[in-house]
C-alpha cells in the first residue's frame, strides 16, 4: 500500500471505508422526498463499462449526487460508446426523461431501473450536439450515492469509481461544502502494474482545485497519468 505523509493529499487506503456508497445517514428511500424532474448526466467509459454521474445543484430536486454504472439496450450502440469514450477528448452528456431521482437505483417499491434518454457530446444545455436519440438506459450499480448538504469542511474527498482493470480508474469529488464543484478525474495506469491507486483520498479545501499535475505528483504518478475530465463550480455555488 502507498504511504504518503507528505503534501496537501492525505492517501486513506482503509478497506471497506467508503462512507458515502449509500444515502447519507439517516435518509431511507421509502420516506424520503421526492425528486422528480429532468436530471441531466455526465456519460463517461473506463474501456470495460459505461458510467453517469448526475450533474447536481444544492436545490431539490437536484440535490443528490449519483454515480452509477449502466448499459443501454443496442448493444451495439453500447459498445460503440465503451470504445469511443474511454479516449474521447470531449465529454459526453445524458438527457433524460423525466422522473424521481430518489427512486433510481433503490430496492424499493416503485423503484426507477430504467429510463430513455437522448444522447449528447458535449453538454446538452451549452451546445452540445445530439447524437443519439431515445435510449433506452438501464441502472446497474451505484457507485456513489450523496446527498448535498453545506457542511463546513477542511479536505474535500474524491472516490474512487470504478477497479480500474482496464487500466483507467476514475474518481470522483464528493461534493460537501458550499460553494461547491462537481470534478471527476480520470487516472490511466494500464502499463505499469506496480501502480497501486487508493479507494479515496483527501485534498485541503484551501488548495482546491489543485491542477492534474499537482494531484498526480501528490499521488506519486508522472504528470500525464491524471486529467479531469468534468469540473463544474457554477451550478453549485
Amino acid at each position: 500500500m502507498q504511504n504518503i505523509l507528505c503534501g496537501v493529499i492525505t492517501l486513506l487506503c482503509l478497506s471497506g471505508f467508503l462512507p458515502s456508497t449509500g444515502l447519507a445517514k439517516g435518509h431511507n428511500p421509502a420516506t424520503e422526498q421526492a425528486r422528480m424532474g429532468m436530471h441531466g448526466m455526465l456519460l463517461f467509459s473506463d474501456g470495460q463499462a459505461l458510467f453517469a454521474s448526475h450533474l447536481p445543484m444544492y436545490h431539490s430536486p437536484h440535490d443528490v449526487q449519483l454515480v452509477f454504472s449502466l448499459t443501454l439496450s443496442d448493444k451495439e450502440l453500447e459498445q460503440r460508446l465503451i470504445d469511443l469514450l474511454a479516449y474521447s477528448k470531449t465529454y459526453w452528456t445524458i438527457a433524460p426523461q423525466k422522473f424521481d431521482l430518489t427512486k433510481l437505483g433503490q430496492e424499493t417499491e416503485g423503484a426507477v431501473q430504467a429510463f430513455y434518454g437522448d444522447l449528447y457530446q458535449g453538454h446538452f444545455e451549452r451546445g452540445g450536439e445530439k447524437r443519439f436519440s431515445h435510449q433506452f438506459i438501464q441502472f446497474q450499480q451505484s457507485k456513489l450515492r450523496n446527498i448535498l448538504s453545506p457542511e463546513k469542511l477542511s479536505q474535500r474527498q474524491y472516490i474512487r469509481i470504478n477497479e480500474g482493470e482496464s487500466g483507467v480508474s476514475f474518481y470522483a469529488l464528493l461534493i460537501k461544502e458550499r460553494p461547491g464543484m462537481d470534478r471527476i478525474i480520470r487516472i490511466e495506469h494500464a502499463d505499469d502494474s506496480r501502480i497501486l491507486l487508493p479507494d479515496h483520498f483527501f485534498i485541503n479545501m484551501s488548495e482546491e482545485p489543485l491542477a492534474d499535475k499537482d494531484i498526480a505528483a501528490q499521488l506519486q504518478l508522472p504528470a500525464n497519468r491524471v486529467t479531469t475530465i468534468y469540473l463544474e463550480t457554477g451550478d453549485l455555488k
